[in-house]
């Protein structure tokens, strides 16, 4: 499948899923046991009786938004309808308010960079909340080490070449002063070169990286509360303004609009693994999407970068003062969300057990400990009940206490 995928890739294609259905199937019988169960049996005769009107929450490392199946139900409506961080390791301090400079646009970050927003965003106060948050905080560790390791190679590269070329001025600095250098002037030109190169070279030893941060931007449109990151260290797009504040579309609690960001770019060819009910298939990036359904085209909102694939959403808690950046912790959420209600209706074999049912996640697998059981786990899965049960108070006429 992945020679395939490369294949496909490689030609600029979108991939279909090859071993979802045919003669294949029979290889995944076992992944998802509807028949052995007779799930699809009593689907068959009652076919209004699969889950439609109910709503599950999942306690675990998060669902993923933006995976195939988890889209709509089987009488279209959003499939996850809401997305809550219980472990509060995607909280961001926002109480810090700031004002526009005098250009209207420009205001200083979290971070101590000056960003500039969009002057189309309203904001009837005209206050900005700032903060600012490592990415790899928020993704999941493996994702971390390899955007990490990305992050190296791409640093090396450009060390070596600046190591090469300050050698190289050096070398050529002899070349003009082959009996060595004579004047003051000279000799302190003579002493910059080998410093530069010293120091160049003792660099690429002792390099630390804590990875990208992100620049966030929080205010109230009169409506809703609205979020903005600034992503451009994590896309390092050192000849335009991909990941700029002021060319993300903001984003508000997932609740009332069901957004979620995920890379996109028309130009990749690079395709988002995910995995529902044990059977592996590849997805082209999206824009960001909104739960009504519209795609939103900018190819640098609503992301962290092409590189990660790691969709995310928001939600804006104590009246402005915490930002909550929900990134899964592990796939194993997405998983059992596939297993429960995954809805494929162009594939019905991929579908969950009840793929009428709509999803709660509550992520409970703390990305900070590596998704470890622990009181704070315990603490987070009450944290998550308190939240399905103040969502289903909110938004059901049939929730009972």
């Amino acid at each position: 499948a992945l020679s395939i995928v490369s294949q496909l890739a490689a030609n600029g294609s979108s991939p279909a899923r090859v071993f979802s259905s045919g003669a294949h199937a029979e290889r995944f019988e076992g992944a998802m046991p509807n028949t052995v169960t007779e799930a699809s049996q009593f689907l068959t005769e009652h076919p209004e009786y699969d889950g439609r009107g109910v709503v599950v929450c999942i306690f675990d490392t998060g669902v993923d938004p933006g995976a195939a199946g988890l889209q709509t139900t089987t009488d279209g409506k959003p499939k996850v309808i809401d997305v809550v961080d219980c472990t509060s390791s995607g909280d961001v301090d926002t109480r810090t308010v700031v004002k526009v400079e005098d250009d209207g646009v420009s205001l200083k970050g979290a971070s101590g960079r000056i960003l500039r927003i969009n002057p189309d965003w309203k904001n009837p106060s005209g206050e900005w909340r700032v903060g600012s948050k490592r990415a790899n905080e928020l993704f999941p560790g493996s994702l971390a080490r390899t955007m990490n390791a990305e992050r190296a190679r791409a640093f090396d590269a450009e060390q070596r070449a600046a190591v090469a070329a300050a050698a190289n001025d050096l070398s050529e600095f002899h070349r003009r002063h082959p009996k060595g250098p004579k004047t003051a002037a000279v000799k302190k030109q003579c002493a910059e070169l080998e410093a530069r190169v010293k120091l160049l070279g003792d660099l690429s030893k002792s390099r630390t990286d804590l990875g990208p941060m992100l620049d966030c931007v929080v205010w109230h449109d009169g409506s809703n509360w609205r979020v903005a990151l600034d992503t451009q260290e994590v896309v390092q797009d050192k000849e335009g303004d991909k990941g700029s504040l002021s060319s993300f579309i903001p984003m508000t609690d997932f609740r009332v609009e069901q957004q979620y960001g995920t890379p996109t770019n028309a130009m990749q060819t690079k395709f988002l693994w995910a995995c529902t009910l044990g059977r592996w298939f590849a997805k082209p990036f999206a824009p960001l999407i909104a739960g009504d359904g519209a795609m939103r085209s900018n190819a640098t909102t609503g992301t962290f970068s092409a590189a990660d694939a790691c969709n995310f959403a928001v939600n804006v808690y104590e009246d402005g003062n915490v930002l909550s950046i929900v990134v899964d912790a592990g796939p194993h959420g997405t998983h059992v969300a596939g297993i429960t209600a995954a809805h494929h209706p162009e594939d019905p074999s991929l579908n969950g057990v009840a793929p009428g049912a709509q999803i709660i996640s509550c992520k409970i697998g703390d990305t900070r400990l590596a998704e470890e059981d622990s009181e704070l786990a315990a603490e987070a899965w009450r944290k998550g009940e308190a939240e399905c049960a103040d969502h289903m108070r909110t938004h059901s006429s049939h929730f009972r206490p």
